[in-house]
């Protein structure tokens, strides 16, 4: 779906209920700048065209961290 100077996002899928969610995986970057992340949204959350984080998650091999958001249509 789209890329950037801290990760690379992508659109994936729920196995279990078949909802669409997107998926930003994160590029080697400081521990502060993912909570960063994490606070600000938690800060807008409930605000008008604020996307829900749904997960956080680390990929199993590498320890890559990711964010899981819902999918919106444009």
């Amino acid at each position: 779906m789209g890329r950037g100077k801290y990760s690379e996002v992508f659109l994936g899928y729920c196995k279990t209920n078949n909802v669409k969610a997107v998926i930003k995986v994160l590029k080697p970057v400081k521990s502060e700048k993912i909570y960063r992340e994490i606070k600000i949204l938690q800060i807008l959350y409930g605000g008008p065209n604020i996307v829900a984080l749904t997960d956080l998650l680390k990929e199993k091999v590498s320890r890559i961290p990711c964010f899981v958001y819902e999918y919106m249509e444009c």
